[in-house]
């Protein structure tokens, strides 16, 4: 494929603020796409760029993912997004404990809010009307396999959504795939390369792509400062932990090693928890163990259902389970464990009489009766910690209720105590014990910190956790979080903290890819142009960044960013763009180079990648009125691209032949 060159005279240098408008549109080219239009008076100024990009991807897409971080006030840009599509009300759908907290939003905004359960979607309830629908804590649909999933995704089609997470990846990156699928056409990004979203995220590694799909870098301002501490390990602290976990290490459970390791991992995890959350176990295995014995009598299998009734909490989290063969669970469960487990109940009953190490540690910590919440996967624990602290400054709250000390309150009316208009005065509680149920999407503003006091399978529900208290409107200056770890003597056999250590680094990447690539400057400013710039701090051997609009049958398709620098070569990666054009961007002074080189290297990499993006097609229909650097592929169905802009950054000493 050959192009016709632009002649440098078409292409302008510019120089002075027009130089950085340069940097600008390069850097809008980079991100997420921005629209124009008004912004509703609510927003935030820091809120105000991702709005734009939300709408944007909603014009180029009919569906946006708005992935900022925790507490930086997605639901408010989400309401902001259904008011500038023309729509009076949205339909949201999300864990039930947040519908009271959506319905108070609207009313405050003026936006008609339509509130579905994830819960209620299981059951099969529809969403009402055609109207815009907003999808809070999306990485609940990441399992397209699960009911609320298959019932939530022919929903989507034909409407305009907008899905919200501060955490897309729980465990791999086809967990991102499931979700953006609700929403986004599989080749949403096919003018970036990646043909099929599905295909493009069953790997382990994310493409570079994926970014330009999520909106989710900010400037946060506003938010407490976090002081993040890990406690003493606490089963230093208690002798009776040794021998419990020796009692648990010689129970028989199942000749498969499978159930074995199932069963094993459910009560160490119940044990990371409290000596109140492993009784609770044991009770329900002795009870599988009688049911087992029943259906062995009787010549009846014991179903995964029940196996994983003993499971607690989390079962999504044990990937095994279609290995297993039910036909032979109730024969391989080793009934004689019957005895010991009964020795085990009687063990840790008498531990919690007498009080354990970990509680202990916990009373010291809160001495000083600082607002705080402290989180516990296990229902058992927080019931346990609820009799321990018992007092009028003690709250609680479940999926299955709330209240404070023995007294059951209205689960809004506990959650209102710990907000953003908590009263500090005589008869409000300033502790709140909370299961998971209160580790997303609430506002917790009013406690000045949170305890982690066990820990669970996955990194995403400890930065849930902790954005309950490190988020706009806290009227704390500081925030801590403080994180009692597992013992060395179950972290051994469980490997939880590993386990949790692993999963947070794909998600701490993509999150670092996502800042990275809305670093870059931009904004409403859009220039067609070239221009030189001092090269930043990094880059002293100069190179350039050039900045393409694509699009295809007419319409807006994306956009290609290139960079070549002596140090990296030719690249696409939006960390080497985000540092050229992260610097200090001074424009450069000097004589009127010759661009021509760069030109015409340009033009050989632009019809390279647009030949690999349109595939053998464009290279059988080339036509002579598609030959230009400014657009190439004119033909329909063809993505076209539109140079816009390139920035020079001249080399340290100061001679403009860039490498080519």
């Amino acid at each position: 494929m050959t192009a016709t060159r632009v002649a440098p005279a078409e292409f302008p240098r510019l120089r002075g603020n027009d130089a950085r408008r340069v940097i600008a549109t390069l850097g809008s080219l980079a991100g997420p796409a921005e629209s124009g239009g008004s912004v509703p008076a609510w927003l935030r100024p820091e809120q105000i760029r991702p709005f734009h990009q939300v709408m944007a991807a909603l014009e180029r897409h009919g569906a946006a993912f708005l992935a900022l971080p925790v507490g930086t006030g997605k639901s408010f840009i989400a309401l902001a997004a259904a008011r500038a599509a023309g729509h009076a009300a949205a339909n949201v759908v999300g864990p039930a404990v947040l519908e009271a907290q959506w319905l108070a939003l609207g009313r405050r905004l003026g936006v008609g809010v339509s509130f579905v359960s994830n819960d209620r979607i299981s059951r099969g309830r529809s969403l009402p009307g055609r109207g815009f629908v907003i999808v809070d804590e999306c990485h609940h649909f990441r399992h397209p396999g699960t009911r609320r999933y298959r019932a939530l995704q022919p929903a989507m089609a034909g409407r305009a959504v907008l899905l919200l997470s501060a955490t897309p990846i729980v465990n791999q990156p086809a967990d991102l795939a499931a979700q953006l699928a609700l929403a986004f056409r599989d080749d949403a990004l096919a003018p970036a390369g990646l043909t099929s979203l599905a295909e493009g995220l069953a790997g382990p590694d994310l493409p570079a792509a994926v970014e330009s799909l999520l909106i989710g870098s900010i400037r946060q301002t506003g938010f407490p400062e976090l002081r993040a501490t890990t406690a003493p390990d606490w089963g230093t602290l208690d002798a009776r932990l040794a021998p419990v976990v020796d009692t648990i290490d010689r129970l028989r459970l199942s000749r498969e090693a499978p159930i074995s390791a199932l069963l094993r991992s459910s009560l160490f995890r119940a044990l990371a928890s409290s000596p109140a959350a492993l009784l609770a176990s044991i009770r329900r295995y002795r009870r599988l163990l009688d049911h087992a014995a029943r259906a062995r009598r009787a010549g009846h299998p014991v179903h995964r259902a029940t196996i994983r009734s003993v499971i607690d909490p989390a079962p999504e989290q044990l990937v095994m389970w279609e290995l297993l063969d039910p036909s032979r669970i109730a024969s391989d469960l080793a009934l004689a464990d019957r005895a010991p487990l009964e020795r085990l109940d009687a063990q840790v009953s008498r531990w919690m009489a007498e009080g354990d190490g970990k509680t202990a540690l916990l009373r010291t910590i809160l001495a000083d009766r600082r607002p705080t919440v402290v989180f516990a996967g296990s229902v058992a624990t927080v019931h346990h910690l609820r009799r321990v602290m018992c007092g009028t400054g003690t709250a609680w709250v479940t999926g299955d209720g709330a209240g404070i000390g023995s007294q059951r309150i209205g689960r809004a009316i506990v959650l209102r105590w710990f907000g953003p208009q908590r009263e500090e005065r005589p008869g409000i509680p300033w502790l709140l014990l909370a299961s998971d149920v209160a580790a997303e999407g609430l506002d917790l503003q009013g406690a000045a910190r949170a305890i982690h006091y066990d820990i669970p399978w996955t990194a995403v529900r400890l930065g849930q956790r902790d954005g309950r208290i490190v988020r706009l409107g806290s009227t704390h200056r500081e925030a801590e979080v403080i994180r009692l770890p597992v013992p060395a003597l179950i972290e051994d056999r469980l490997g939880l903290e590993a386990a949790v250590e692993r999963k947070a680094a794909l998600g701490a990447k993509l999150r670092h890819r996502m800042d990275v690539t809305g670093s870059s400057p931009g904004g409403a400013a859009s220039t067609n142009g070239w221009a030189t710039f001092e090269s930043p701090p990094g880059e002293e051997a100069g190179g350039f960044v050039a900045g393409y609009r694509l699009e295809r049958g007419g319409s807006a398709a994306g956009s290609l960013v290139i960079a070549n620098t002596a140090r990296a070569g030719w690249s696409e990666d939006p960390a080497v763009v985000a540092r050229l054009l992260g610097g200090p961007n001074e424009p450069a002074v000097d004589e009127e180079p010759d661009v021509t080189p760069i030109l015409e290297a340009l033009e050989s990499k632009l019809v390279e990648r647009l030949r690999h993006l349109n595939g053998s097609l464009l290279a059988r229909r080339r036509s002579p009125a598609a030959r230009s650097a400014r657009r190439i592929g004119t033909e329909a169905g063809f993505i076209t691209a539109r140079l816009q802009a390139i920035a020079i950054f001249r080399p340290a000493a100061g001679s403009t032949t860039l490498p080519g």
